[in-house]
């Protein structure tokens, strides 16, 4: 079943959460509003938070650059600032 979810995933274009999470700080503080660095990352996959809300990447230039990229490269993302 997961792998059937993760493929329709694929299919509709979204940006892989996990990229994403790769880069966040894990550290689960809720300063963004969302329980998780995970539910976080999910929600930018899906276009519906914007990057800006963690607190903890801002000062952090490379890890910002990181989860920004596949946000940008994504066709439906191209507005994320």
């Amino acid at each position: 079943m997961f792998l059937e979810s993760k493929k329709v995933f694929y299919e509709n274009n979204e940006v892989d959460p996990i990229e994403i999470y790769k880069y966040l700080p894990k550290l689960d503080c809720k300063k963004c509003r969302y329980q998780s660095c995970l539910s976080f990352a999910i929600m930018l996959a899906k276009g519906e938070a914007n990057i800006n809300r963690c607190v903890h990447i801002k000062g952090n230039e490379y890890n910002l650059k990181k989860v920004k990229s596949p946000l940008y490269s994504h066709p439906f993302r191209s507005n994320f600032s």
